[in-house]
């Protein structure tokens, strides 16, 4: 979308970069980017859309079992939140080398 975006020669019509990451508590231990075997033995899933800068777009969360402790939460939300951050870094570098520059498409926030 942002390519297409830069290819029409368009400015200032995204409001944010956004991106996606699983994540899941196996085996007492945080995991992103859970793989099929990790998801399928995960005491708990999530999967978290969140902005660059660690906004929230969407959470959804499922313990299978045995609830989960709000710090065991925190701890998965966290990891969520840098790995965001880094897709998004991902996806700026990945658009910069095709030509586009994902400044130029984002709307200035006052």
């Amino acid at each position: 979308t942002a390519l297409g975006l830069h290819n029409l020669g368009l400015a200032n019509v995204l409001r944010d970069q956004v991106a996606a990451i699983s994540v899941g508590h196996v085996d007492d231990q945080v995991h992103v980017d859970l793989d099929y075997a990790e998801d399928s033995t995960a005491r708990v899933d999530m999967n978290v859309v969140a902005t660059r800068d660690g906004e929230l777009v969407e959470v959804q969360a499922t313990a299978e079992g045995l609830p989960i402790s709000r710090p065991d939460f925190n701890s998965m939300l966290d990891a969520a939140l840098r790995t965001v951050t880094s897709l998004c870094e991902l996806q700026e570098q990945a658009l910069a080398k095709a030509g586009a520059d994902l400044n130029v498409l984002m709307k200035r926030r006052s």
